[in-house]
């Protein structure tokens, strides 16, 4: 993933912002705005809204999907196979001190901003 973004990067600078005019491989591959403009331009947008218990919205919500966070908590995970009873899928994600799958997607203290399906062939 980290050459994809920053090959991204090298050719579309603009769409960075300050990321694409002073690009840093080092880390750019980590921050969630870039990994958030990287997924609008290459993977499929799907809807932000989860609704427990409803069947229809939430097989739109399938493990390995990506969801993003915006402020003030700017955060990314990816989304388990693994529900809870009413069907809101459990969030893989590195929220410190290490990596865990809990049951984070509607407890955020952030909004969902974007929620993505990226297949790289």
């Amino acid at each position: 993933m980290k050459d994809l973004v920053d090959e991204d990067i090298r050719e579309a600078p603009a769409a960075y912002g300050a990321t694409g005019r002073s690009p840093d491989p080092n880390i750019d591959f980590r921050r969630v705005s870039n990994l958030a403009v990287f997924f609008k331009r290459h993977a499929l947008v799907l809807t932000t809204e989860v609704k427990p218990g409803d069947a229809d919205n939430l097989i739109q919500w399938q493990a390995g999907d990506i969801v993003v966070f915006g402020p003030p908590n700017e955060h990314i995970g990816i989304i388990s196979d693994r529900r809870r009873r009413d069907g809101v899928p459990l969030l893989i994600h590195n929220a410190g001190p290490w990596a865990t799958e809990n049951d984070s997607l509607l407890s955020w203290p952030s909004k969902i901003t974007c929620h993505f399906r990226f297949i790289h062939e």
